[in-house]
């Protein structure tokens, strides 16, 4: 590897030349080989592969966090999300759940999980993009009206400087500060206490795709559900697997990753699948997400991951200072 990173990595580019002449064929023009560092690809690997979230704030790395990029993205079609508060007072007419498709129930059981004031929730993921794996971890906890959420990035193997994000949010605004993890061992973080940024709700659900509150990033609906099941497990939960569109149900999931990684051009999704369970009473247990896409940094790169998160509807820890860190389940 040593070796590698001081001769770098031949690669070789290949252009068409196109004559607006229609009688002339299309050339095929070698450009001369160039040679790319090792830590040039390690470096966009990990910028590629922490796009992912989830639904979740996840994916940083250096100086790309919280930049906006030059992306703008068109607001949310009127129609492709459903009306919940609509879905809610039907629930409570008619908590039959036989009577209600599957989309139907997992836009219950988030919606129902969102309005408890006690929760907490934590995940974790992998993406692997050329020759990095990237782990990310998150946590969000409600206590009443105030709500806090952490993620912080890892990989194995690679020694490259990790970084971390919290989110503190009251009745007034949001709070966001940077930190940077840990790059080997157990997931941790130091925080920058100095790295404060305060934006208003509207400010940060349009950079980020949603505020703290909401647990599902993706969007569910008639418009963006292709294929939907609805089976029972041993336990008695509901498990209800979705393909997704890949356009409109991440359209708030585009905001993050685009706010995370500072991308400079929307990504595109490849495969986007939903796994949620619910137990008997829709109370929201697990939500998985598995997913493909790629994304243009110095080039086209490709990558595929998945995230899964752990919901709990009876928390009673309190808000954590700002120089903590979840004591995280590794993968």
């Amino acid at each position: 590897m040593q070796n590698e990173e001081k001769q770098g990595i031949e690669q070789t580019n290949t252009e068409s030349v196109v004559n607006n002449d229609s009688s002339t064929d299309e050339v095929i023009v070698d450009k001369p080989k160039r040679k790319v560092k090792v830590s040039t690809i390690v470096t966009t690997s990990i910028v590629v592969t922490t796009a992912i979230a989830a639904g979740l704030a996840t994916g940083i790395i250096f100086g790309k966090l919280m930049s906006t990029g030059d992306v703008e993205l068109p607001p949310i079609e009127e129609g492709v999300e459903m009306d919940y508060d609509a879905l809610l007072e039907r629930y409570a007419e008619d908590n039959d759940p036989n009577h209600y498709k599957p989309h139907e129930l997992a836009n219950i059981s988030w919606n129902l999980y969102a309005k408890k004031e006690n929760t907490y929730s934590w995940g974790r993921g992998k993406a692997h993009a050329a020759i990095v794996d990237q782990y990310t971890y998150s946590y969000d906890l409600r206590r009443g009206d105030l709500f806090y959420g952490e993620s912080v990035s890892s990989n194995k193997g690679m020694k490259v400087k990790q970084v971390a994000v919290k989110y503190y949010m009251n009745s007034e605004n949001v709070k966001t500060y940077k930190g940077s993890g840990a790059e080997l061992g157990p997931v941790r973080a130091n925080w920058n206490e100095n790295s404060e940024i305060v934006e208003t709700f509207e400010e940060y659900e349009n950079k980020w795709g949603k505020l703290l509150g909401r647990p599902c990033i993706f969007i569910i609906s008639p418009r963006t559900v292709l294929t939907e099941t609805l089976t029972r497990d041993a336990d008695n939960n509901y498990v209800i697997e979705m393909d997704m569109d890949l356009v409109n149900s991440v359209h708030r999931y585009m905001r993050q990753m685009i706010t995370m990684s500072g991308l400079t051009s929307a990504p595109t999704f490849h495969k986007m699948h939903l796994k949620f369970i619910l137990d008997e009473n829709l109370n929201l247990k697990y939500l998985r997400s598995e997913e493909s896409y790629t994304v243009y940094v110095v080039g086209k790169n490709d990558s595929e991951g998945f995230f899964e998160t752990f919901f709990y509807h009876e928390a009673t820890q309190d808000i954590p200072p700002i120089q903590s860190t979840f004591n995280y389940e590794e993968i």
